[in-house]
């Protein structure tokens, strides 16, 4: 394969920005282009006669996907309805070729001139006025060429990108018996997000697509390749804090006598305080900044997240700005303390320290935005401002998706939001060829690089279930997860260059060498998947778990109705199955990758046997069936979050899954596809409240009462439950509940009568929270259920069993 030299868009490698001297400038070659296509045997491999075999030849968006021009053209129907995602497949084996012509700009003699595609999906090559600037291979990062001696400055230039099918490529390379790839092989070694050739939870589409921004690069001579800031110490009752800032730049001049750097930083105020201004006599150098009357980024719930620009200049031996550079930092430390194992005899941990605090994770995963991740940047604000309106501290970025835009990871550094950022691998065991190893190095450094400075970034994690991957077949099972190259070797020696403070976990679960020497048993496992068989909420597999921390856990929900009519036919709404069979609407949307795939299946008539845990019956109407499925949801994930805070500190974290549908589909998440929330996402809120009041299960007849506090203040609260049904008072209290730490409040009697007990508290004499427990033996009655709710005083906003006519808009403050 050709070589392409590959770079983060920005002004340096490393994603942040330039400002006046030294910045880059940017031409957009986004918007409308010409889209041409057919089947990749009857179309050619250059790009002239792009016409020549083509069956479609249509407008395209960039950014963008194939698949939208083809609605937009009328080619195709809305894949979101029905059974419509199977349209793709019919354009799986198609190569397309995306032409425009564009205006270059004018370069200065000292400049140069770079095009950069910030996502190509995926198999590609590039041509400029005929000729060929290289190929790439892989979706997931960007890609740039150096363009300034082919391009036509002020005149009219031609630009065509060729996209080979990824489906064919991948199926060209013969497998070997060490992988393991689930459902479909041909992306073992293709960079493209995992889930579009089909998941449980997005539909099967092998998109193709300019998926990200397009625009052509100037770099002056002077410019900046790397800033990186990384707190070293912080010392919070000085207010005070060690920083080491590593520069590398580039100047024309050999001889670097007189130049200076200066370096300051200024506040959200804007107040700018300089901190130094000090010699230099090479390009790359580490600094070291002693900062003082500083505040702290902290966690959502632990305090401000602060934010600071740290401001770069450099200064030539006149004393003239050649370069400035500015990157937002936050100050503060974070580390991920844990064992190889957890027993009996040795418990050992799984625990995030922020600035010195341990902090307990309450958090969800996200998973990708869009199936078709040129709409990724439309859902962007509503997801982060329902997580964050969650109280969440945490999102868990999966790793069957993509590496997010820049917009993301700095709204999470805004929101308080800590990042586990897996790399994009799962459920896999990839190949170990040298040719895929230097394709993961070279896509490691440049995430890494990018993604490094951001504050919110707490932990880099090698894969998503790789390391469990190897027990779901008994040849693999034999073999050992630490053996493997990718999460063991390569990954860890990227970011022991570029990123060596940062804390790394092996993959999620991470089967130890310890852990696999003793037996690999699962159940000793520090931090776990808890999936099992998705029974009963109260079985046994949730309760007994010795985990510390769960990274993830889900109860599946169905959307409400506004949203089930919107994704599902009329005449496919109900019921789901009919002598046996699945409906092929509800089928689509559970999620199978093609038409008569039935192994998901299932799905549907698991969230059918969840309800009947909690009610004893399926209800035959759909609008009770949506009801049941909520609460059953609802209870079950809300009993997840308190069985994890009671036990503060024995458990450490709950990472939910998931917050938000990228696709129309009946699923474990608590907000769906049109943004419209579940029951979950009320009841979730509630018991996400920095200071908690819970009730545990009952032991002896008797239920104790537990309260926990994740600030780093005191709180005095007043305690008070009620029964529904009894309509008396069950237990007050008044105490004080520690900083960052949990109480005993009492107890309160197991009631013989199916129940619903009201709990409230008020901290330092003002209103603050409500939560409920289900009392009683089942099985419950559902409109008895029904009536509870109302006495909940849940927020209207909040669609709780049927419907919502508009999706809901959620304002964080900062």
């Amino acid at each position: 394969m050709d070589k392409v030299r590959m770079g983060i868009a920005g002004c340096g490698d490393d994603g942040s920005i330039g400002t006046v001297h030294g910045a880059s400038h940017r031409h957009s070659l986004d918007g409308e282009w010409e889209l041409i296509g057919g089947p990749h045997l009857a179309m050619p491999e250059s790009a002239t006669e792009l016409d020549k075999g083509a069956t479609v030849n249509i407008p395209a968006q960039v950014p963008g996907n194939v698949e939208v021009d083809l609605v937009e053209a009328g080619l195709l129907k809305p894949l979101e309805i029905g059974e419509g995602a199977y349209q793709s497949i019919e354009y799986e084996g198609h190569r397309w070729f995306f032409r425009k012509p564009f205006k270059a700009p004018e370069l200065k003699p000292s400049e140069k001139l770079q095009l950069v595609f910030e996502g190509i999906d995926t198999v590609a090559e590039v041509f400029l006025n005929g000729h060929s600037l290289g190929k790439t291979r892989n979706m997931l990062i960007p890609h740039s060429f150096e363009v300034g001696n082919m391009i036509r400055q002020g005149e009219e230039n031609e630009l065509v990108v060729r996209i080979d099918p990824v489906v064919v490529e991948g199926r060209k390379r013969e497998g070997e018996i060490c992988e393991k790839i689930c459902e479909y092989s041909e992306r073992a070694a293709i960079r493209k997000a995992a889930h579009m050739y089909g998941w449980d939870i997005l539909p099967r589409i092998v998109s193709a697509g300019l998926w990200r921004p397009v625009y052509l690069k100037t770099v002056p001579a002077a410019h900046w390749r790397q800033v990186y800031a990384q707190t070293l110490s912080v010392d919070l009752k000085k207010h005070s804090a060690e920083v080491s800032v590593f520069s590398d730049f580039v100047v024309p001049d050999i001889n670097l006598n007189g130049w200076k750097l200066g370096f300051s930083l200024v506040d959200d105020l804007g107040s700018r305080k300089e901190i130094k201004k000090e010699s230099i006599f090479t390009c790359s150098a580490h600094h070291t900044l002693y900062l003082e009357d500083i505040d702290f980024w902290w966690p959502r719930g632990m305090g401000d997240a602060k934010l600071y620009k740290l401001h770069l200049e450099l200064f030539d031996p006149h004393d003239v700005i050649i370069a400035e550079h500015q990157q937002t930092i936050g100050i503060r430390t974070v580390e991920l303390i844990f064992s190889e194992i957890t027993t009996e005899e040795d418990p050992g941990e799984f625990v995030f320290i922020v600035n010195g605090e341990k902090v307990f994770i309450k958090g969800t995963n996200h998973v990708p935005l869009d199936a078709l991740h040129g709409r990724d940047n439309q859902h962007l604000d509503a997801m982060l401002s329902m997580t964050a309106d969650l109280n969440c501290n945490m999102i868990r970025i999966w790793g069957g998706g993509v590496y997010e835009t820049d917009a993301f990871y700095e709204r999470c550094d805004e929101l308080g939001l800590m990042i586990w950022h897996d790399f994009m691998f799962g459920c896999a065991l990839y190949p170990q060829t040298q040719d895929f190893l230097e394709q993961v190095r070279e896509e490691a450094e440049i995430v890494v690089k990018r993604l490094r400075h951001h504050a919110s970034m707490a932990l880099w994690s090698g894969n998503n279930e790789n390391d469990v991957t190897h027990r779901w077949s008994p040849m693999h099972s034999k073999l050992n997860p630490n053996d493997e190259r990718i999460s063991r070797e390569i990954l860890p020696e990227v970011l022991r260059r570029l990123d060596p403070l940062r804390s790394y976990l092996p993959s999620s679960p991470y089967v130890s060498q310890k852990l696999f020497e003793r037996g690999n048993n699962m159940m000793e496992l520090p931090e776990d998947h808890l999936w099992g068989p998705r029974d009963d909420f109260k079985g046994s597999f949730y309760m007994n778990s010795p985990c510390h921390f769960v990274s993830e856990i889900g109860y599946h929900g169905a959307p409400c109705l506004d949203s089930l009519e919107q994704m599902i036919e009329p005449e496919h709404l109900w019921p789901f199955e009919e002598n046996g069979k699945i409906d092929s609407q509800w089928r689509a949307k559970s999620v199978a990758s093609f038409p008569d795939d039935s192994r998901h299946d299932s799905r549907i008539r698991l969230m059918a046997k969840q309800v009947t845990y909690l009610f004893n019956e399926q209800p035959s109407e759909l609008e009770s069936f949506l009801r049941a499925s909520q609460i059953s949801q609802a209870e079950a994930k809300k009993f997840f979050i308190e069985r994890f805070r009671m036990a503060k500190w024995r458990r450490t974290g709950i990472l939910w899954w998931n917050i938000r549908d990228g696709w129309p589909l009946i699923s474990d998440a608590v907000v769906d596809y049109y943004n419209r929330p579940k029951l979950a996402y009320a009841y979730i809120k509630r018991v996400q409240q920095d200071v908690c009041v819970m009730v545990d299960e009952a032991e002896n007849g008797r239920h104790k009462v537990i309260a926990v506090n994740d600030t780093l203040r005191d709180a005095k609260i007043d305690v008070f439950i009620e029964s529904v049904e009894e309509s008396n008072t069950l237990l007050t209290k008044t105490l004080t509940v520690p900083a960052n730490g949990r109480v005993e409040v009492g107890e309160v009697p197991h009631s013989p009568i199916c129940d619903m007990y009201l709990l409230k508290w008020q901290i330092h004499g003002a209103s603050a929270g409500h939560n409920h427990y289900l009392a009683g033996p089942r099985p419950f009655n559902l409109e008895q259920y029904t009536g509870w709710v109302s006495q909940l005083g849940l927020e209207a906003k909040i669609p709780t069993f049927a419907s919502a006519s508009t999706p809901i808009t959620i304002e964080v403050e900062v």
